[in-house]
């Protein structure tokens, strides 16, 4: 992964609620991967499950 792949393209705060939730967010370049909370800022006992592959939506 490079650097390229690193750059922030969106960082706003989302209140959560209990249940599924579903977040549409548009950028102007292919996001890499995306996160909850991926600057590890709250206290985590598994950060590595904080990011995931982006996949297009149908």
């Amino acid at each position: 992964m490079g650097a390229e792949d690193q750059r922030t393209l969106y960082r706003q705060t989302h209140r959560l609620t209990s249940g599924t939730q579903e977040i549409t967010v548009t950028v102007d370049e292919k996001p890499a991967r995306a996160g909850v909370d991926p600057f590890t800022l709250l206290i985590d006992r598994e950060t590595e499950d904080n990011m995931t592959t982006v996949t297009q939506a149908e």
